[in-house]
C-alpha cells in the first residue's frame, strides 16, 4: 500500500463527499434520507481494492491509453494508431516499473519488521513457489463413510458445505414458558446518537489491520492509513444511521469463507466435517457495528440492565475479579433459588 497515496486521495475526501457544503447537494443535507444515506455509503464503499503497485503514475497512463484507444475506434487514422502504440508501450513501462518498485518496498518493509517470519515467509516463497503458476483454490472430493463420492462438482460441494454449516431445524416454540419479553418493556431508555471522528477513530485503532476483508475489499489498514478526514465522514454517515433507525443491507452481506480445521487426518478432508466457515463483512460496516455496540453497551451500564454478576463483555470484569467474587462468597458456596454453586477452595488458594 502506497501510504503516501493514500494520504492524499484521503485529504479531498471531505470535498469530494461535500463534508462541508451547507447546500442541498452537501452531505449533511444529502443524508437526511435513507436513499440519500444509501447513495452516499454506496459511493463511498465502491472504490473496491488497490494492488500495491497501482500508483498515479500508472493510473495516469492507463487513462492516457484508453483515451487514445478511443480515438482510434473513433477515427481509424494512421497517426492514431500510432499514438495508442505509444500509450500502451508506456503502460507497460510504467506499470513494469511500478510493480519493480512495490516488490521492492515489500521487501525492504519485511526486512525492517519486528517480525522475522514475514522475510522468511517471503524466502519460501520465492524458492519454492515464484516460479510456478497460481494454483486455484480446489477442495477434495466428498465421500460418505462407504467410500463413494457424494460430491464432485463445485456446486455440489457448496451445497454439501451449505447444508453442514447452515443447517434449518424446524422449530418448536411451544415449550417456552418464559413470556415475559414479548410485551412492551418498560422504562425505556434512548442512546446517543450524536457519532464523533474521534469514536470512529477509536473503533478503527482497536481492529487488527490486515485481517481478510468482506465484499467491499477495503482492509482496515487502508481505512487507519485515511486518517482523519475519513473519520469525518463516517461520523456523520454513522449519525444518520441511528437517526433514521436504518442500516445498509449491503454492510449485512457475509462473505462465506471455508477453512480447513487443523490437525485432522486426510480422510476427514473428504467430508464437510473437515472444514469451519469465517464470515467476511464489510469492513465500513464493521466499524459503525462497533460504534453502535460500544454506545448500546455504555447505555446498559449506565441503566442497570446487567445484573452485576455478569463478567463476559463488560470493561474492568475480568477473570481474576470473576474468581474473587466466588472466593468470597465462602467454603460453603450460596444457593440462589435452589441453585448451588460449589466453590473449590483448594483450587482458589492456588489461583
Amino acid at each position: 500500500m502506497d501510504r503516501k497515496r493514500v494520504k492524499a486521495e484521503s485529504a479531498l475526501l471531505c470535498k469530494i463527499m461535500g463534508l462541508a457544503d451547507p447546500g442541498p447537494d452537501g452531505l449533511p443535507t444529502r443524508t437526511r434520507t435513507v436513499e440519500g444515506l444509501d447513495k452516499a455509503l454506496d459511493s463511498l464503499a465502491s472504490c473496491g481494492y488497490s494492488s500495491p503497485w497501482w500508483t498515479v503514475e500508472v493510473q495516469q497512463a492507463a487513462r492516457e491509453a484508453r483515451r487514445a484507444e478511443r480515438l482510434t475506434k473513433e477515427t481509424r487514422a494512421e497517426y492514431c494508431w500510432e499514438e495508442l502504440s505509444e500509450r500502451l508501450k508506456d503502460l507497460a513501462r510504467t506499470t513494469r516499473e511500478a510493480r519493480t518498485r512495490a516488490w521492492r518496498n515489500s521487501l525492504q518493509e519485511a526486512s525492517e519488521a519486528k517480525k522475522p517470519d514475514q522475510m522468511w515467509s517471503l524466502e519460501r516463497w520465492a524458492r519454492l513457489r515464484s516460479f510456478l503458476p497460481p494454483e486455484p483454490p480446489r477442495l477434495p472430493e466428498f465421500k460418505d463413510s462407504s467410500g463413494q463420492v457424494t460430491a464432485e462438482t463445485h456446486d455440489r460441494k457448496a451445497s454439501a458445505l451449505a447444508e453442514r454449516f447452515f443447517p434449518d431445524p424446524p422449530a418448536n416454540p411451544t415449550d417456552v414458558e418464559d413470556q415475559a419479553f414479548l410485551g412492551s418493556w418498560n422504562p425505556g431508555f434512548d442512546v446517543v446518537q450524536a457519532v464523533t471522528p474521534t469514536e470512529i477513530t477509536e473503533a478503527i485503532g482497536r481492529a487488527s489491520p490486515w485481517k481478510a476483508p468482506g465484499e467491499d475489499l477495503l482492509p482496515m489498514g487502508l481505512l487507519k492509513a485515511c486518517g482523519a478526514p475519513l473519520a469525518e465522514v463516517l461520523a456523520l454517515l454513522a449519525t444518520r444511521c441511528l437517526e433514521l433507525g436504518w442500516f445498509p443491507n449491503r454492510f449485512k452481506r457475509a462473505k462465506t469463507v471455508v477453512l480447513p480445521k487443523p490437525v485432522k487426518a486426510p480422510p476427514a478432508y473428504q467430508t464437510p466435517g473437515g472444514y469451519r466457515p469465517i464470515a467476511l463483512l464489510p469492513t465500513l460496516g464493521k466499524v459503525i457495528e462497533s460504534v453502535v455496540a460500544r454506545k448500546v453497551t455504555q447505555a446498559a451500564e449506565v441503566n442497570g440492565l446487567l445484573p452485576d454478576e455478569q463478567m463476559g463483555n463488560r470493561a474492568h470484569r475480568s477473570t481474576e475479579l470473576a474468581v474473587r467474587r466466588v472466593g468470597s462468597l465462602g467454603p460453603g458456596g450460596v444457593e440462589t433459588e435452589g441453585c448451588g454453586i460449589p466453590i473449590a477452595t483448594g483450587h482458589l488458594r492456588s489461583l
